[in-house]
């Protein structure tokens, strides 16, 4: 079961280009010049912004087994099955590279005009709240070392998009939302 569940893994990510260009083909002629020109922008951004989380939590990963193992009496001796470290590693990977996306989305939810720039800064306090509860529920391990290694990069990054946020509703003139078409008015489709 170990030898397939890592080959499933493994399958996965090396077919992850195959796979998710035909999930963009399907989205991609539903979408207007504009927005194909944004959508490139960030799909530039979403693969080195996952590989440097997964890298993040692959240099953490020895961390926080080391702390993990240490709670071990020092007469007992601990095994570690195959399967679930396996399935550890995996967890922490995947946490990792998805919560370097967060930053991305929100600068995505800027440009649609969902979420305005002022209201990050506005609730800034809580943003970092949730941002520590978040790397406490979402790390695999229940050292702080691991939590801490997912929270102040992904603080790092939510500030680096309010900035962005910031520039974009600057350059609409501060309306949320102002683009080609208002929003009280259908669209031409």
């Amino acid at each position: 079961m170990i030898q397939l569940k890592l080959c499933t893994f493994v399958a996965i990510g090396a077919t992850s280009p195959y796979w998710l260009w035909q999930i963009w083909a399907f989205i991609l002629p539903g979408l207007h010049p504009r927005e194909r020109k944004w959508s490139w922008l960030f799909i530039a951004v979403a693969g080195p912004l996952f590989i440097a989380g997964m890298a993040l939590g692959f240099y953490i990963m020895p961390k926080g087994l080391s702390v993990l193992i240490n709670f071990t009496q020092t007469d007992v001796l601990n095994l570690v099955e195959v399967g679930r470290l396996i399935s550890f590693m995996t967890q922490m990977l995947l946490v990792f590279g998805l919560a370097f996306e967060i930053p991305l989305f929100v600068v995505m939810l800027n440009l649609v005009g969902v979420l305005p720039g002022r209201a990050l800064a506005r609730y800034r306090p809580w943003i970092v709240l949730g941002t520590f509860v978040f790397a406490a529920v979402a790390t695999p391990s229940t050292d702080p070392f691991s939590m801490l290694f997912l929270a102040v990069p992904m603080l790092v990054l939510f500030g680096i998009s309010e900035v962005i946020t910031r520039t974009i509703d600057r350059k609409r003139g501060g309306r949320p939302g102002a683009g080609p078409w208002p929003l009280d008015e259908a669209s031409p489709l």
